[in-house]
């Protein structure tokens, strides 16, 4: 199957599964199963970045947050702070918390790292593909 064809159904299944008063920690193995899709798939980052960029409309938030934690991709961080500054620009206070969020899901010392997805974070080694 098509790397971006799995990459969609990941995050339609999240999207079924997951329900945020369910708890964060339902969200690992979606968050686990795109980050290992994207590091397996290299030469197809242009179009992960470009799904991650589209998801932001249909993906639930802590899925996003827990893979940008995870790839850390300097290119997104661009495009999320950029949405973040056009929200405040508009006053779209409802839009705005949710790019803060993104973006404070780049930080090494994320507390949901620690917390909600410790699992995930605290047993494995993280790698930083750069970007």
């Amino acid at each position: 199957m098509n790397p971006i064809t799995q990459f969609r159904e990941i995050v339609a299944a999240a999207g079924k599964a997951f329900r945020p008063e369910s708890g964060a920690p339902e969200i690992i193995p979606f968050g686990a199963a795109l980050v290992e899709l994207v590091r397996a798939n290299p030469r197809e980052r242009e179009a992960f970045e470009r799904e991650f960029m589209e998801s932001t409309a249909v993906a639930p938030p802590e899925l996003l947050e827990f893979c940008m934690h995870a790839l850390r991709w300097e290119s997104l961080r661009t495009v999320f702070r950029e949405r973040q500054d056009a929200a405040i620009a508009r006053n779209d206070w409802r839009s705005e918390p949710y790019y803060r969020h993104l973006l404070e899901a780049f930080d090494d010392e994320w507390e949901d790292a620690t917390d909600f997805y410790a699992e995930y974070f605290r047993g494995r080694a993280r790698e930083r593909p750069g970007g």
